[in-house]
């Protein structure tokens, strides 16, 4: 009861809210056989491996399946969050562009309920030093990590004005930014190392 209390006036203090209060948690598709990829299928396919590299993920970098479904809210839409649902517990937004895209059982769709949270800024939160510490202190242990969607539900988010929290998404994208010159620069340089020993 008293760390229910404290967490309680902690969560105020810092203004935080838990997750389920502004997004529904939506586990992905889970596929009867092994997904068979070709170029003129009419679904793209989302898995945990593709949430580990960037922030943001092209539709185009995904492949194509052929699907048939009547009705599942596993198909991604426009603001939603993707979050590996084991593993690595990284999220990400997708580039929707033209195309359909289906999220697979091993990535959760964090759909927004409210205008209270910029998806991206949820998406930074998450992958934060902070974020993960939340999302690792939930995850069961066994040969691969996981989350249950239930206790998912109760990871608490930051809850800053709309206009810090797209300051953090800028500045977000400006260290992003400057990263990617450190790892071009640091390639330049060691392909210049490399040319010394050449005939």
């Amino acid at each position: 009861m008293v760390d229910k209390t404290h967490n309680q006036v902690y969560n105020a203090f810092m203004k935080q809210q838990v997750l389920e209060q502004n997004f529904e948690i939506i586990t992905g598709y889970t596929f009867r056989t092994a997904l068979k990829y070709t170029n003129s299928g009419n679904y793209r396919v989302v898995q945990s491996k593709d949430l580990s590299q960037n922030l943001v993920i092209e539709s185009k970098q995904l492949p194509k399946i052929n699907f048939t479904v009547k009705s599942t809210n596993s198909v991604v839409k426009k603001g939603d969050i993707l979050l590996s649902a084991k593993g690595l517990f990284k999220a990400s937004i997708v580039n929707l562009g033209k195309d359909k895209i289906m999220a697979s059982s091993s990535v959760y769709i964090l759909r927004p309920k409210s205008d209270v949270f910029i998806s991206k800024y949820v998406a930074i939160y998450l992958n934060s030093p902070r974020g993960q510490i939340s999302l690792k202190k939930i995850a069961f242990s066994g040969q691969i990590k996981f989350i249950k969607q239930s206790d998912l539900k109760k990871i608490p988010i930051t809850n800053l004005s709309l206009s810090r929290q797209q300051m953090i998404i800028d500045a977000y994208s400006n260290l992003e930014e400057l990263n990617r010159l450190q790892i071009k620069q640091q390639e330049i340089y060691n392909n210049l190392i490399n040319s010394l020993f050449s005939n």
